[in-house]
């Protein structure tokens, strides 16, 4: 299942059952559990369409602005209310990766990447899943 299938079967299913907390855990989970940690010796870019794995890398920069994003959503949609979570979430939108540099994604950054990703997964999984009612409707 790719990501776009997934956001929108998460998107009916946490509108459905009014849960955003449920979107974020499980696209998470998704990011952590279905992605590799592998640092290939070529540019994953350079993969074969055809290849299975090409956009399943963890070290990949879109891979990695997208978590950024995200986590600065469970900000922005008052999904994290914690302050040290918080922190987390700010840590990893302002962390300056290799590939910003134009370097490839070191192991240490891998590291990082799945310790924060478990990190969102605990905190979700932990009761922390805000109703939409905890928002201010438009």
């Amino acid at each position: 299942m790719g990501l776009d299938n997934l956001d929108m079967d998460l998107m009916r299913k946490s509108e459905r059952i009014g849960d955003v907390g449920l979107y974020f855990l499980e696209l998470f989970k998704f990011l952590l559990y279905e992605h590799y940690d592998d640092l290939p010796r070529i540019d994953v870019r350079k993969l074969p369409l055809e290849d299975s794995r090409r956009d399943k890398f963890k070290c990949q920069g879109n891979f990695i602005c997208g978590l950024k994003i995200n986590a600065q959503d469970l900000i922005i949609d008052k999904i994290v209310k914690n302050k040290d979570m918080k922190k987390l979430c700010e840590n990893f939108y302002s962390y300056n990766f290799n590939f910003s540099n134009g370097k490839f994604t070191s192991p240490e950054e891998i590291n990082f990447i799945n310790s924060t990703l478990e990190d969102f997964v605990l905190y979700l999984q932990s009761g922390h899943l805000w109703k939409l009612s905890d928002y201010t409707t438009i």
